[in-house]
């Protein structure tokens, strides 16, 4: 993910593309400037340089047991506190589903934040063919009055 290269983020910046110029002489953008992939409006809210470490993509963890969970804090990011990380199950077309909360509070990430999640999975929501991932809600120095939203990798769960 593309982010700002300085500590604060400002509305008042101009942003570039590169440009092309077509056989007619008309020139045009080599990038959409409004692609989200490339600046995504949650920059301006501070809500970039946090990393989902583990769980990683594609790991397999056993109903019951503890996973990993780590976010590594880049020393440019705005992000200042997690709220709350929340498991997701996603089967392939359908919407995701809500699954349940593993942890709520107000703790600081200074440069890492790690977390044991004890495994339970109601049976109704264990799935062989779903993928699971956590969502983390994170406050920005940015937007006081707002919140961010990051994800980790999608993850198996087995019995």
């Amino acid at each position: 993910m593309h982010g700002p290269d300085c500590l604060e983020t400002s509305h008042t910046f101009k942003l570039i593309s590169g440009t092309h110029t077509n056989a007619e002489g008309l020139m045009y953008y080599t990038e959409r400037l409004d692609d989200i992939d490339l600046y995504h409006p949650d920059h301006f809210k501070g809500c970039f340089g946090l990393d989902v470490e583990y769980p990683v993509e594609g790991s397999i963890h056993k109903q019951g047991n503890h996973v990993h969970i780590k976010l590594e804090r880049d020393e440019a990011s705005q992000t200042e506190a997690l709220l709350e990380v929340d498991l997701y199950k996603s089967v392939p077309n359908h919407t995701p589903e809500y699954v349940a909360t593993v942890w709520q509070g107000n703790e600081m990430i200074i440069d890492t934040f790690s977390l044991q999640d004890h495994l339970q999975v109601p049976l109704d929501k264990l799935e062989p063919s779903a993928f699971y991932y956590y969502t983390f809600r994170v406050t920005s120095k940015k937007m006081q009055d707002d919140t961010c939203m990051f994800r980790s990798s999608n993850f198996k769960i087995e019995t």
